[in-house]
């Protein structure tokens, strides 16, 4: 257990070397793509979809007692903002998912490091195909978010259960935050989205603790905008220390 605890300290220590490379001019550039899709669509999604439940939910408190209506109004104000904000993260990695790699392919080689997309010549069909790529490997990421997440939602509806689901879900969210990013250098380096998830399986301490950390920054107003650059390089960096030698020795993770 104690070892658990270190190997998650480690893993949540990436994220504040990250937000800081991201800020480096250098980095900007690569950036600001995904922090616009970022902001686009978690402020877009949460004004239009906050207008419609603001009526919904006015109508149906307004039978209970004014002192239970403050109460149930936060809660209920938190708990869907904060899961409506994780469902339009994913969407906004989906759309960004080509900016994302070539982030990662950059922060890779400010670090030394060389993958397939770490050619700035490339022609344009290369770049059309890497962008395809990495869509379906987002897309991919999405069916294992619903193939596990689905699951995990009936059980939050069920009485008992739904008592345990706000520990689930936020183990389940960093798991799969942890699995989104370390795939962008993975992917790169010509590795596909079943070797994140034998790496989590195997490095669960240090999978957790970094998907932890950016599972606080999705829920964190504004900072949340920064969440999605950040994410990919704490993920980049993550991989750079962690899971890149093990890659180029007998026993690297293998794709199955």
């Amino acid at each position: 257990m104690l070892i658990f605890f270190r190997a998650f300290k480690e893993g949540f220590s990436f994220t504040y070397p990250a937000a800081r490379l991201i800020c480096r001019r250098d980095m900007v550039k690569w950036a600001i793509v995904p922090i616009c899709v970022s902001t686009i669509i978690l402020v877009g999604g949460l004004l239009m979809v906050g207008f419609f439940l603001y009526a919904q939910l006015e109508q149906y408190l307004s039978i209970w007692p004014s002192y239970l209506r403050n109460i149930i109004w936060w809660f209920l104000i938190c708990t869907l903002s904060s899961t409506l904000s994780f469902l339009l993260f994913s969407v906004s990695n989906l759309l960004a998912a080509p900016f994302n790699s070539q982030l990662s392919a950059a922060i890779e080689c400010k670090l030394g490091n060389q993958n397939r997309n770490s050619n700035s010549d490339a022609g344009a069909f290369k770049n059309i195909t890497d962008s395809i790529i990495s869509i379906g490997s987002e897309i991919k990421k999405l069916g294992c978010f619903l193939k596990l997440g689905l699951p995990l939602l009936i059980c939050s509806l069920i009485p008992g259960l739904n008592l345990f689901a706000p520990i689930a879900w936020l183990l389940f969210g960093s798991w799969m935050l942890s699995l989104e990013y370390i795939d962008y250098p993975l992917s790169n380096n010509g590795r596909e989205f079943p070797a994140a998830k034998n790496y989590a399986a195997q490095e669960r301490g240090l999978t957790l603790g970094l998907g932890f950390s950016l599972t606080i920054l999705t829920l964190l107003p504004i900072a949340n905008i920064l969440a999605m650059p950040i994410g990919v390089a704490a993920g980049t960096l993550f991989y750079d220390q962690k899971i890149r030698k093990e890659l180029i020795t007998p026993h690297a993770t293998n794709d199955r």
